[in-house]
């Protein structure tokens, strides 16, 4: 259905009705449909998102072509007016082209938030504690393993990374692990015995 808003005369409600309802489907905040030479077709915000503090694109044609240079899809995170955004984004093609051999006719480019919802959500899912540290202070952090093993906690990092594959954010994850407790209780035991 994307593939007819870059035929160039795609009424306003064809937009409203075709590619808003992506909001009731996903939990994007944002979606931007660019035409083939990256100029701004349509954008939308949804999902409780301002659209006012994403009507200047955070993502300009400008860096577009280099991000899509040799690659169907992109994905990267950045800083936006709402907080950590994920963005993913793909070429588009006539719906009966699956491998994408055909010209493209333009971009599409979804946002989400990586907000409170989110994490919990994701915490919620994965019965973890989810934490999303800005880099800076993230960077302060000290990983402890033998002190989080000593405490039955599995704890690890995933950096988030931006267009230029610098990191911008740190997500935390930790998990309680009973087994992990008694592992390190063990292993202790077994170097007293062995020493």
């Amino acid at each position: 259905d994307v593939v007819l808003i870059y035929k160039g005369n795609c009424p306003k409600d064809w937009l409203n009705s075709n590619v808003d309802y992506a909001f009731e489907q996903y939990p994007f905040h944002v979606i931007w449909i660019y035409r083939k030479d990256f100029s701004l077709k349509y954008m939308i915000a949804g999902n409780g998102v301002d659209e006012a503090a994403f009507k200047a694109s955070p993502l300009p044609g400008k860096f577009l072509p280099e991000l899509f240079e040799g690659r169907k899809s992109v994905h990267f995170y950045f800083a936006s007016p709402g907080g950590i955004m994920e963005v993913r984004g793909a070429t588009v093609h006539p719906g009966d082209d699956s491998e994408k051999k055909t010209p493209l006719r333009g971009y599409y480019v979804v946002g989400r938030l990586i907000d409170k919802a989110f994490l919990d959500d994701l915490a919620a899912l994965t019965e973890k504690t989810i934490r999303l540290l800005p880099r800076k202070e993230a960077s302060k952090i000290v990983m402890d393993r033998a002190a989080d093993r000593a405490r039955g906690l599995i704890v690890f990092k995933r950096a988030l990374r931006d267009r230029e594959n610098r990191p911008i954010a740190q997500l935390i994850v930790t998990s309680a692990s009973p087994y992990m407790r008694k592992i390190e209780g063990a292993f202790r035991q077994d170097f007293v015995l062995i020493s």
